[in-house]
Order: C-alpha cells, then sequence, then structure tokens
C-alpha cells in the first residue's frame, strides 16, 4: 500500500470586500452585533456572471497545482466538494477540468455535495484512491459561494443566520500531519494529494 502527501494547497477569495458596516446599510444590524456574535468583520462575494463556484476552485487549483511542482495534465482524478454548485448537471469536476484546460488526457471527476464536510469526505476519498495506487495525483477542491442568492434584508439574513454562524474551523488529523481547515463562504481551500 502507498502513502499519501499533500504535495501543494491554494486557496482563492473573491476580490470584492463586503464590510458589516455596508450590511448594516442595508439592514438592521451593526458592525458591533455581527462582530460580537460571529467575529466575522468582512467577508467576500463574488461577481455576478463572472465568477462561480467552478471559477474559484480553478484558481486555487491552479496555486496548488503550482505549489506541488507537476503540470496540470499529470492530475489523475479531481474531487470536488461543495454544495453550491453551478449546475446540478454536470458537476463542478468536469466544469473545473474544463477550466483548467486538461483536454487532452481521460480522467474522473466527482462531486461530493456536502458544504463544511464535504471537504473532510473528499480528503478521505483521495487519501484511499492514492494508498490504493488506483490514482497518483488527485486534485481536491472545496469551493462554495452563497453571495448570489443571499437575501439582503433584516428578514433574509435571520433566515440565514445559521450558515453565518456555521463558519467553523474544522481541525483534524489526518497522514500523520495536523492540518487546520478555515471555512468561508465564497472561500476556496484546494488540496492535491499524491504519492509519498
Amino acid at each position: 500500500m502507498f502513502s499519501t502527501k499533500i504535495a501543494g494547497i491554494g486557496y482563492h477569495v473573491p476580490d470584492r470586500v463586503v464590510t458589516n458596516d455596508e450590511l448594516a446599510a442595508l439592514m438592521d444590524t451593526s458592525d458591533e452585533w455581527i462582530q460580537e456574535r460571529t467575529g466575522i468583520q468582512e467577508r467576500r462575494y463574488a461577481e455576478k456572471h463572472k465568477e462561480t463556484t467552478t471559477t474559484l476552485g480553478a484558481k486555487a487549483a491552479l496555486k496548488a497545482i503550482t505549489n506541488a511542482g507537476i503540470d496540470k495534465e499529470d492530475i489523475d482524478f479531481i474531487i470536488f466538494a461543495t454544495l453550491s454548485p453551478d449546475y446540478y448537471f454536470p458537476g463542478c469536476g468536469v466544469l473545473l477540468q474544463r477550466e483548467l484546460g486538461i483536454t487532452n488526457v481521460a480522467m474522473g471527476a466527482l462531486d461530493i455535495r456536502n458544504q463544511c464536510s464535504g471537504f473532510v469526505y473528499g480528503l478521505s476519498v483521495a487519501d484511499q484512491f492514492v494508498k490504493t495506487g488506483m490514482y497518483k495525483n488527485v486534485l481536491l477542491v472545496g469551493a462554495e459561494m452563497h453571495s448570489m442568492g443571499l437575501d439582503f434584508t433584516t428578514r433574509g439574513v435571520m433566515s440565514r443566520l445559521s450558515l453565518v454562524m456555521a463558519q467553523a474551523r474544522l481541525s483534524f488529523n489526518l497522514l500523520q500531519n495536523q492540518i487546520r481547515v478555515f471555512l468561508l463562504p465564497s472561500c476556496t481551500v484546494m488540496a492535491l494529494l499524491q504519492k509519498n
């Protein structure tokens, strides 16, 4: 059985920063109220009709591929974890392959339709694919984009408060390394796992 290592990590967040004060101008809230309950000072929103869950994932993936010191054509399999896909069909995994321009090789792509835990499940699946020798380089992407579907009213923010409160720091032990994953709306976390 092979061992697995995380060969490269990348991330990307949209350029547009939205502060608590901007939200306070739209709804009955304040910077102090938000920070007291969530600790959040700002968040990132994607540009409508220009950025998608897949394009966010592709930008993070290119950074991870560069950090791993491989070419994108060296990827054998893609795992994409998201609860906010561009479309329900086809999934973001195959869209990511196209977005990265990997068109000269056939590869599998698996979407995991879970939000926070999806990336953790993806790490487990990628680890097993590499350990069994099925694949050498597995690209794992976790990306979410909820900024397009938010109701920017006081009533709307209350129905989505659970989303804000659900932002969590997940700590887990994988491959005998301590890894911390920070999940944020409109944030992409990417890892490239490969045989060690």
